[in-house]
């Protein structure tokens, strides 16, 4: 098995507060939300900094296996897409019943995990959530809770029992998609093993004929924000994009780049690499900018926003383009525009006071 080192030797924002835990066994101590493990994840928080680590790009579906070929198959897609270039494509071909799956094994960082010992396994103890795009290009594809579902391969003690490698744990039901918008799934895996993970596996729970669903952008974290990961302060340099300290980053959904032309809204500030001169993205997304006080994050957009805009609160879990010039009202800063009404989308969490 692999230790949680072996996870923390990337150019990302922070290292793992578990990996800390490990070298210092008294940061966790005895008591619930009182120990300097959880001050120093509260302050990971407030200062913009998280441990997320890329899974699967789901770029190609190569790194996938069907447990019945001809009922829940896998493909490569690219309208569904995300992220990069292109995403992988679940389809429904005949009814499934919650025991058909895909699969990969390739959960590191799209690359097989090394092998020890005659085993493949890593340790996720490092994180708390997995979660990954989900869309559908017909609506109501896949779009009621459960007709997905997520589970774990893990190696050892699985719903209460020691198992042998190869053994999955309950299946998670996966939230549904509301017409075709581009949606954030998130899994919360605090409760379950993760401590030899082997494989991640959607099963299919649906007695539709036919049906599609297009998932992309598979990630796991620590920190989870407004049921999503939080970005806070760093976001992934884009692959095969090479940033200089201070360098003026820009967001884009692929990552972050280089200012070279005239101003834009997604313009983020001069990045910090850690003490690099430079640095190169890769396609495992484990090359990182850092902007001191932003706080990048995920919402839901209540209708079609504009990127610029503030956006105000609409509903529970919503927001929309402050369209009056009273913009104190603005609790975010939309980095890019929905395609349409409930679309997740980036945005940076930010109070600004209002316009005369």
């Amino acid at each position: 098995m692999h230790e949680l080192q072996e996870l923390a030797k990337m150019a990302r924002p922070s290292v793992s507060l578990d990996l800390l835990a490990q070298k210092f066994p008294n940061l966790k101590g005895n008591s619930d939300n009182q120990s300097m493990y959880d001050l120093l994840k509260d302050i990971m928080l407030c200062s913009g900094i998280n441990h997320i680590v890329q899974v699967h790009d789901c770029e190609a579906a190569t790194y996938w296996t069907e447990s019945d070929d001809g009922t829940l198959d896998v493909t490569a897609g690219t309208t569904g897409k995300r992220v990069g270039t292109n995403c992988i494509c679940i389809t429904n071909t005949a009814a499934t019943d919650g025991t058909q799956y895909v699969e990969t094994k390739y959960i590191n960082e799209t690359a097989a995990v090394p092998s020890k010992e005659g085993l493949r396994q890593m340790d996720w103890r490092d994180i708390d959530y997995l979660g990954f795009w989900k869309h559908a290009e017909s609506s109501a594809h896949f779009g009621t809770d459960g007709e997905l579902k997520f589970a774990i391969v893990n190696n050892g003690v699985v719903n209460g029992s020691t198992t042998a490698p190869g053994t999955a744990q309950d299946p998670i039901s996966v939230d549904g998609t509301a017409g075709t918008v581009h949606h954030w799934c998130e899994i919360d895996l605090r409760n379950y093993a993760r401590d030899r993970v082997e494989a991640i596996r959607f099963y299919g729970n649906n007695s539709n004929v036919g049906e599609v669903t297009y998932i992309d952008d598979i990630i796991r974290y620590k920190i989870s924000y407004n049921k999503a990961p939080y970005y806070g302060s760093a976001f992934p340099i884009k692959s095969g994009t090479t940033l200089t300290e201070g360098n003026t980053g820009t967001w884009s959904i692929d990552g972050m780049l280089a200012a070279s032309s005239a101003a834009a809204v997604t313009d983020l500030g001069p990045v910090w690499l850690r003490g690099n001169a430079t640095l190169t993205g890769t396609a495992k997304r484990n090359k990182w900018a850092i902007v001191p006080g932003l706080q990048i994050v995920l919402y839901k957009a209540n209708a079609a926003n504009t990127a610029g805009d503030l956006q105000e609160w609409a509903a529970d879990g919503y927001y929309t383009d402050v369209t009056t010039t009273a913009t104190g009202k603005g609790v975010i800063i939309a980095l890019e525009a929905a395609g349409a009404q409930y679309d997740w989308v980036f945005g940076l969490l930010r109070k600004v006071g209002t316009s005369a």
